[in-house]
Formats: C-alpha cells, sequence, structure tokens
C-alpha cells in the first residue's frame, strides 16, 4: 500500500510492509530554510479528522529520512491509519502542517502472510547478511562543490571522497541491514529473461519488500566485505503493494571510492552474526 502528497517542500509516502509494520518516509527538496530551526513530528490517528497521536519527534539532519511505526496492526481489512507531519520552528513558533495521508490501495491479510514467509525465508534460512547504502538523489545541501562541474552539470571524477562519487553531498544515505538471497544462475524468470544471462561480476539476487531498493544503491557482504551495485530492479507488487524486489547486481572494484569510504558498523555486524549463529543451532536441533 503506498499513497504520496507533496507537502510545501517535501513528500510524505505511506507504505505497509508487514501485519504490524508501516513505513512512514518523508524527501526534502533543496530550500534555503535551516532545517536545525525546525523540529519536525509524525502524527498517527485510526481517525481522518481527530485523536491524532505524536509518534516520533526529530530534527531533520538530511534531505530524506524514514520512521517505522511497529505498533499498528493490519490484519483486519477494515482498520486503516492516518498520518501527518507538522514542522515547528523552534525559533519563531511557527506551524506549518501537511495534509492526512494514508494508503491508496490496502493489501490483504494473505500479501501480508506472504511477507512474512518470505522475511522469515531469508532472515532464518537461506538469506545472506548485507547492509545497504541507498545513494541520494537529493540534498539540502546541494551538489558536492569538491566535484561537480556546474557549467557541464556533470562530476569531474568519480573517487571525490566528500561525495562518495555521487556528485551530492553526503553521497550515501544508511546504512540499512538487509537479508538476501543470491539466485542460482540457471533459475529462469520472466525478470531474468529481460535481463539476459549475468556475466562473470554480476549476481542476481531476491530480497523481502523493505528495504527498498534502486538502481547505484550500493550491498556490502558482512561475510566477505565484498561491495555490489544495484543495477536493475525487479518487484512482485500486486494492488502495488511490493511483496519481494528482484535485483542484478555488478561487483564493485576494489578501486571504487566506495570500498574506502563505505564500511559495516559494528554493531549492525554484531547482531547479524549472532543471528547466523542461531540459524546454525536450530538446525543442527
Amino acid at each position: 500500500m503506498i499513497n504520496e502528497v507533496k507537502w510545501e517542500s517535501i513528500w510524505v509516502t505511506v507504505l505497509g510492509l508487514y501485519p504490524h509494520k508501516i513505513l512512514v518516509k518523508w524527501e526534502l527538496e533543496p530550500t534555503k530554510l535551516d532545517l536545525s530551526q525546525y523540529s519536525f513530528a509524525i502524527y498517527r490517528s485510526n481517525n481522518q479528522e481527530t485523536e491524532f497521536k505524536n509518534i516520533n519527534t526529530f530534527i531533520p539532519s538530511t534531505a530524506n529520512g524514514e520512521y517505522l511505526d511497529y505498533e499498528p496492526l493490519l490484519h483486519n481489512e477494515y482498520r486503516e491509519y492516518f498520518y501527518k507531519m507538522i514542522a515547528t520552528n523552534t525559533v519563531t513558533g511557527n506551524i506549518i502542517e501537511s495534509d492526512v495521508i494514508t494508503w491508496e490501495f490496502q493489501p490483504d491479510y494473505k500479501m501480508l502472510e506472504m511477507i512474512r514467509l518470505l522475511d522469515d525465508h531469508l532472515e532464518w534460512r537461506i538469506g545472506s547478511p548485507c547492509v545497504l547504502y541507498y545513494e541520494r538523489t537529493v540534498s539540502d545541501s546541494g551538489h558536492c562543490p569538491h566535484c561537480w562541474d556546474i557549467v557541464t552539470n556533470r562530476q569531474k571524477t568519480s573517487s571525490c571522497s566528500f561525495c562518495s562519487g555521487t556528485g551530492i553531498l553526503g553521497g550515501y544515505d544508511g546504512p540499512q541491514p538487509v537479508w538476501i538471497e543470491f539466485i542460482a544462475p540457471n533459475t529462469k524468470d520472466v525478470a531474468h529473461a529481460a535481463w539476459g544471462e549475468s556475466q562473470p561480476g554480476q549476481s542476481d539476487i531476491l530480497l523481502s519488500n523493505y528495504p527498498v531498493i534502486k538502481p547505484r544503491d550500493v550491498l556490502i557482504e558482512i561475510d566477505t566485505g565484498s561491495l555490489w551495485r544495484i543495477t536493475r530492479v525487479s518487484t512482485i507488487a500486486p494492488q502495488r503493494t511490493i511483496i519481494q524486489q528482484m535485483a542484478r547486481i555488478d561487483r564493485m572494484n576494489k578501486s571504487d571510492i566506495e570500498n574506502k569510504m563505505l564500511t559495516v558498523p559494528t554493531d549492525i555486524k554484531d547482531v547479524m552474526v549472532a543471528q547466523m549463529e542461531k540459524r546454525i543451532e536450530w538446525r543442527e536441533f
């Protein structure tokens, strides 16, 4: 389920991911406003008009972000949740309130159960632990002043350490832990037929509906430390509800700047390695 509204210089998106998990995303257009002067709050309600509850308050540090709301229960097909964002200028006290937003298409419980089963399959049976870095497509600071040529409107170099070779200040958002399955080369389906056979240095992967990936995002394998660039993405999304994602990825060169700039945080690695150890214990049991 997905819906989107434009509010001032912010896009707000609501996605239903799981029987008890809703993703609220926002993205800011470049603005002259000093974001450090604004406090943002996300509100949720079962009623479109009243009874909104503050579920998260934050000061945005980047041009986009997301919040996972774990409280809602989506088992009941007649239950619906509404969200809105309120920005308060901490200096002047001025308040800007967004429109109320919910999803346009609500998946039935069968779809949510399919997502849950795939999550369990990847996390506890066959998935490989990775972290995902989202390549930035917009930034409140704009293009990188160290490598962006304003005349040609392109990067001067792909090895800039200030933007990790993206041309956008900050380079990447993340990291986000994710479990993926490497698909055997002889597996045939519509997406693979359209993409053609994978070449040396390429692989095809399967992952659940979250995190939502796009071309040029970067994956890091926790086991090997290998970096992969996502080049193509295909989704299974009945009624515009993403159930699973497939992607073709290219192994990145050791000389790529991302190998120096992107790492796996110790806390994420420890949690995913511990889960792998539990998975092995359960198999032996």
